[in-house]
């Protein structure tokens, strides 16, 4: 800063020196405090920071800590927390077997040239099937990693998600986005004025970057195609975005409204991969696909076990007695054939699970904890929103349920497959529960003293969701699975052997099958 005296002195064109004063040296300001860093936290966008950098998360934290906030300080600490045994290899393309670089080679030529394969009708839809062990997971990883454009990951239900994300992380993959399709494609609005929340979809398919940048994805990815509905499946295509459906080709038929995707797909994978061979019940799959028989040699004690019928209520007290947790209870299933033993095996794992909480069960109650599932689509609204509930999700009742008339139960639901959706209280049919087969006539509520013309007037059709048929859990895992093997006389030797590699192939960890 210039004093007064120094003005006056330059005017005279005198220096102090000349008239007898000291120099004066001003001291500089201080700098400004060097501002903190805060790293992105989706964490794919700070993994490719890191890799443009040449940078691993240890080198991060030694190097630029001192510079970040501490969020991103505790983020990258988070990060490097993991145990070497999780840290990943990409994998590459020497890695594929002679099969599965065919189908990658099509794929990428779909992707990258436009060129559609034999049987393809639509140029950007492509469905790809492979079979349990065959290598979907490692050859997407692959598609995602290669490509320019970025990839999104998504699946029918939150528990397919979660599978799916686990699998993409084995194989060395962060996607921009990995979640359920009704995430990916729509949003909850709310009304201001009535604060009813609906939800529509969104206007393009895609996220903002740290900067504010749109990024619209290239391409959708979606895993357990056999259970996408139809309309939910013209919503993503409205997009225009291509679309990669995988599944596997090997599972039962499609119910009504799904799983067309997987009836003839486009590329197929039908050998098992070398690194899958050392699984008991991916080897036992293959034989059950190939031939239609269980081998009682492939029972190991752990993996794979073979157990008489006589034991089927001691093995339903193993899985769902002692006080289990609820996620403890959506990892593992009982499978069967008939609606017959779903009704009544459905009934005694609701005295395990609820008898372990103290809870008496009625043949057609509903309790607090209690898990039930959806049967069919269901579009209408509630009394807060306007959701898309589908056949096959499950979900747990929270809190006390009340009776609003004779034939229907009103409660609040927490769809544990679908996160997405929150709580919705609905009004279900306590008829249904328990029922052997879904109400799909008006005549058939006549043995109820209901006489309607309106299915709103008994409620919607839930029923309880510990044991589930075949067709129900196409596209889950679960890590311990309970099957009844039974085979209906009216049941061809393609069916029984479909009905079977499906309910095998849901077991990731432990597999009963009684017979």
């Amino acid at each position: 800063m210039t004093s007064v005296l120094d003005k006056l002195l330059a005017k005279t064109g005198k220096t102090r020196a000349e008239i007898g004063l000291p120099e004066v040296h001003e001291i500089p300001p201080a700098p400004p405090p060097v501002p903190k860093i805060a790293l992105p936290t989706n964490a794919s966008v700070l993994d490719k920071m890191l890799a443009r950098a040449g940078k691993t998360y240890e080198q991060a934290v030694a190097e630029i800590s001192p510079f970040l906030t501490d969020e991103s300080r505790f983020t990258l600490a988070l990060r490097t927390a993991e145990p070497e045994t999780e840290r990943l290899v990409q994998v590459r393309d020497v890695d594929l077997s002679d099969d599965q670089k065919r189908a990658y080679d099509q794929i990428m030529a779909w992707l990258n040239k436009g060129q559609t394969v034999p049987g393809q009708q639509e140029s950007k839809l492509l469905t790809f099937g492979g079979f349990s062990g065959t290598g979907k997971t490692t050859l997407i990883a692959l598609v995602a990693q290669n490509f320019k454009r970025s990839v999104a990951f998504c699946a029918y239900t939150g528990k397919a998600t979660s599978v799916l994300r686990k699998k993409l992380k084995t194989a060395g993959v962060t996607p921009a986005f990995c979640g359920t399709i009704h995430s990916l494609c729509y949003q909850a609005v709310e009304n201001k004025e009535t604060g009813e929340v609906a939800f529509v979809k969104k206007g393009y398919l895609g996220y903002k970057t740290e900067d504010g940048d749109t990024v619209t994805f290239g391409l959708l990815v979606i895993d357990e195609a056999s259970m996408v509905p139809e309309h939910l499946l013209a919503d993503l295509q409205s997009y225009g975005v291509r679309i990669l459906a995988v599944g596997d080709h090997g599972q039962l038929p499609p119910v009504r409204g799904s799983g067309l995707l997987m009836q003839n797909p486009n590329i197929r994978l039908e050998k098992i991969h070398r690194q899958a061979e050392s699984n008991p019940i991916i080897r036992l799959s293959a034989c059950i696909r190939e031939t239609g028989k269980l081998l009682r040699s492939a029972e190991d004690g752990d993996k794979i076990r073979f157990v008489e019928k006589k034991h089927m209520q001691r093995e339903i007290e193993r899985l769902f007695g002692g006080g289990i947790t609820e996620e403890q209870l959506l990892d593992r299933v009982v499978l069967v054939y008939s609606n017959a033993s779903r009704c009544a095996y459905n009934a005694a794992a609701r005295a395990a699970y609820l008898g372990a909480r103290g809870k008496t069960v009625g043949k057609q109650d509903l309790h607090d904890g209690d898990l039930t599932i959806c049967l069919y689509n269901m579009d209408g609204a509630f009394d807060k929103g306007s959701a898309r509930i589908y056949n096959g999700l499950r979900a747990f009742v929270r809190g006390s349920v009340t009776s609003p008339s004779a034939h229907k139960y009103l409660g609040t639901f927490d769809f544990a497959d679908y996160a997405e959706l929150g709580l919705a209280t609905i009004e279900v049919s306590k008829h249904q529960l328990g029922r052997p087969y879904t109400f799909s006539a008006f005549a058939e509520l006549a043995e109820h003293g209901l006489v309607t013309k309106n299915w709103w007037e008994i409620g919607k059709k839930f029923d309880y969701g510990y044991v589930l048929t075949g067709h129900k859990v196409q596209g889950s895992e679960f890590s311990d699975v309970l099957v009844l093997h039974e085979r209906p006389g009216n049941m061809g030797l393609d069916d029984a052997k479909r009905w079977l590699y499906t309910v095998c192939t849901r077991a990731s960890e432990r597999l009963t099958v009684v017979y």
